[in-house]
C-alpha cells in the first residue's frame, strides 16, 4: 500500500518538480492500493507541483453522453438515454471546484 508521501517521492524521482505542468491520466489499478484511496494519487502530485505548478487531468463523460446526436445510436437508443441519464451537474461532478477552469494553476 502506498502512502501519499511515497507517491510524492515517486513523482519526484520521475523528475517532476515544483511549478511544472503535468498531464495525468492514470490507471488506479496499475498504481496499486493507495492509503486514503485513489484521490491521493493526484493530491500527491499536486503537493509536488506546488501552487505554482499546473496539473491537467483527463475528464470524460459517462458512457453515451457524447454519442447523442452523432448518428451512432438508433432513435430508440437516443430516446432512452435522454429519458434515463441525468443532465450533467458541475456541482456533483468529481472535480476540485475551487481550482477548475481554463486559467487554473492548481
Amino acid at each position: 500500500m502506498y502512502s501519499i508521501e511515497e507517491l510524492a517521492n515517486d513523482f519526484r524521482e520521475l523528475g517532476i518538480r515544483a511549478a511544472d505542468t503535468v498531464m495525468l491520466h492514470a490507471s488506479v489499478r496499475a498504481v496499486g492500493e493507495v492509503a486514503g484511496g485513489p484521490d491521493h494519487i493526484h493530491l500527491a502530485l499536486k503537493s509536488v507541483l506546488t501552487p505554482e505548478g499546473t496539473l491537467m487531468m483527463y475528464a470524460s463523460c459517462p458512457r453515451y453522453y457524447d454519442e447523442l446526436g452523432r448518428g451512432n445510436l438508433t432513435a430508440e437508443q437516443e430516446r432512452e438515454i435522454r429519458e434515463k441519464l441525468p443532465a450533467f451537474d458541475p456541482l456533483t461532478a468529481r472535480s476540485d471546484h475551487a481550482t477548475t477552469g481554463p486559467s487554473s494553476n492548481s
